[in-house]
């Protein structure tokens, strides 16, 4: 953290970050001396005093901090234990978003993100999934992303090529509409909303292309020059793929 100098933004990645007790120390070391500005860390929300109390920590000696907290969620009920192999784990992952949400009146930079991997187990529960997130969750935005090493076949039994973009644009739609107006970002002015939501659809666009026509990315890869990933051991790479 000495040596790297400044920083942009900080991406913890996992396993499950917060298995680490002094993962709060490490987000501050990176905030204090690289001056990061954003930061995101992703959990299973597994253990929810334990990850509240780290994320308030972080927040309270971070104040100019923009903090993601990510929480995985692929499947309603029994459906998400299962694919997480974690008797319990939807339970538990509610109960910390819920309150991670409340977090968010008294620490307005927290953003409470959802992330579910579109697998072929969940792929045709997509909606109800996003229903019921919108309802007892609340978050700031629900990210849909398809399983790694999955080919477009694997999918295609459970939902239409159309039934899958329809809902991924419907889905980005609602979530940048649901931001506009908050005087706490860009979206408070509705030309920029609009802006951010015919950008955010043409990526998709440019992703779905890639995912099921196996189109080549028509921007060049910034890995490497922009960003790296740090291992455990030390080990740098231009990133985490």
């Amino acid at each position: 953290i000495k040596s790297i100098g400044k920083l942009k933004g900080l991406l913890i990645s996992g396993g499950e970050p917060f298995l680490r007790e002094d993962l709060a120390d490490i987000v501050i070391e990176y905030v204090l001396r690289c001056r990061v500005e954003v930061a995101s860390i992703p959990t299973n929300g597994f253990n929810t005093a334990g990850i509240l109390k780290a994320v308030i920590t972080i927040l309270e000696n971070c104040r100019n901090l923009s903090l993601t907290f990510a929480v995985s969620l692929d499947g309603l009920y029994g459906a998400h234990d299962k694919q997480r192999n974690f008797p319990g784990g939807f339970t538990k992952a509610i109960e910390t978003m819920r309150q991670a949400s409340d977090l968010k009146k008294r620490y307005p930079l927290l953003r409470l993100l959802v992330v579910t991997v579109i697998t072929p187990d969940n792929a045709d529960s997509l909606r109800p999934i996003s229903e019921y997130v919108r309802e007892e969750v609340n978050p700031d935005h629900h990210w849909f992303e398809p399983m790694r090493k999955a080919g477009a076949g694997d999918f295609l039994s459970h939902i239409t090529r159309d039934g899958l973009r329809g809902f991924l644009r419907e889905n980005i739609i609602y979530y940048h509409k649901k931001s506009a107006g908050s005087s706490k970002n860009i979206y408070s002015s509705r030309f920029l909303n609009r802006a951010i939501i015919n950008f955010s659809l043409n990526n998709l666009e440019i992703a779905l292309d890639n995912f099921f026509n196996n189109k080549p990315w028509p921007v060049r890869c910034v890995a490497g020059r922009k960003i790296a990933a740090l291992y455990p051991n030390g080990d740098i790479a231009a990133c985490e793929l």
